[in-house]
C-alpha cells in the first residue's frame, strides 16, 4: 500500500493509478493504493522524482526481510558511523548534513541514497552539502 502525493494537498485525487505494467489501481478517498508491494515501491519512488514535496519513504511492508527476520537495508548506518539515509526522511537528512564536513562522507551518503531510495531531493541535498564544503 501506498500514498497518494496529492493527498496530503488541495488538489483532486485521480480516481485510479496505472502500474509499470499497466495494471491499474483505485485511489481511495484517503489517498491509499492498494497495490503489491514490489508496485507501491515503484509508485513511490516514481513520485518522488515527480513530486517536490513527496518523500518515498518506508511503505510499512516486510519484502525486504531476509530469513532471519530483518530488513537488510535496516542498518542503522550507510557505512562506519554516517547515518542510513533510507532511516531518515529528506528533512531529517538535511539537518543531519550540517555537521558532515567530510567530502568522502558526504559521496558515500549519496552512493547509499543512489543505490536506496534514490530520492531526487535527498540527492540534491547531499549534492548541495558536497558543493558548500568542497568550495570552503
Amino acid at each position: 500500500m501506498v500514498r497518494h502525493p496529492l493527498a496530503d494537498t488541495d488538489a483532486d485525487l485521480p480516481a485510479a493509478v496505472t502500474a509499470p505494467d499497466g495494471t491499474n489501481y483505485d485511489v481511495a478517498a484517503d489517498g491509499t493504493v492498494d497495490a503489491p508491494t514490489e508496485v507501491s515501491r515503484e509508485l513511490a519512488r516514481r513520485w518522488a522524482g515527480r513530486y517536490d514535496h513527496y518523500e518515498a519513504g518506508d511503505l510499512g511492508t516486510d519484502a525486504d526481510d531476509d530469513a532471519d527476520g530483518t530488513d537488510a537495508d535496516d542498518a542503522d548506518t550507510a557505512d562506519g558511523d554516517l547515518p542510513n539515509p533510507k532511516q531518515l526522511t529528506v528533512s531529517e537528512l538535511r539537518e543531519t548534513l550540517k555537521s558532515i564536513t567530510d567530502p568522502d562522507d558526504l559521496r558515500t551518503l549519496r552512493d547509499a541514497e543512489e543505490n536506496g531510495q534514490n530520492r531526487r531531493t535527498a540527492v540534491d541535498a547531499i549534492e548541495g552539502r558536497l558543493a558548500t564544503v568542497t568550495e570552503g
